[in-house]
């Protein structure tokens, strides 16, 4: 990821605001089906159950494929660091952590709802070049992240270091300017 925004928003540099997230629960029975359609949709989301716990809705892959189908899927990554909207806790994620739940709601990217950016961190050294990138929710109708944390108060797990296997500087500055993220996986 360059250090270049890759967005026309106007509101980049804004402070992390709580957003609930209820809507985006899988959902609890199963799906039902009318005249042979399913009126259910399939939401993709992360999950650790050695993380925070909390499933994070993220959306499709921007280069093609699936988890599931990955002869057709290029990876140049093996794990990405993602805030959680619920808590703020910044943990990796691999392409073996992808769940996909069916859902009453729409997937929130496809409807517009929701875009993945992410933020940029540095380490604790100042050789720490390029910065550490943390994808987190943004909500594309209030122009906010969807965090329950301000920025400030985030979590950063252990393992989530620089490129030269450096922790991360923490407290992580409330204003940051936010870029458009892929989802590699």
């Amino acid at each position: 990821m360059g250090s270049q925004c890759s967005c026309t928003c106007t509101d980049l540099a804004i402070r992390c605001r709580r957003q609930p997230m209820s809507s985006l629960e899988p959902a609890t029975s199963k799906p039902q089906f009318s005249h042979g359609l399913e009126k259910s949709s399939v939401v993709r989301f992360l999950y650790r159950a050695d993380a925070c716990g909390h499933h994070i809705p993220i959306p499709r892959p921007s280069r093609g494929g699936t988890f599931f189908a990955p002869t057709e899927m290029h990876v140049d990554v093996a794990h990405i660091a993602v805030a959680c909207h619920e808590c703020g806790r910044v943990t990796l994620y691999s392409p073996h952590n992808v769940l996909r739940l069916h859902s009453d709601s729409p997937c929130p990217y496809q409807v517009g709802r929701l875009v993945l950016v992410y933020i940029e961190a540095e380490g604790v050294h100042s050789d720490c070049e390029p910065h550490t990138t943390i994808r987190v929710l943004w909500d594309d109708a209030t122009k906010r992240l969807v965090c329950g944390k301000p920025v400030s108060a985030w979590e950063i797990d252990p393992d989530v270091k620089c490129v030269h296997g450096r922790p991360l500087k923490s407290p992580l500055p409330d204003i940051q300017l936010y870029y458009l993220a892929d989802m590699p996986f």
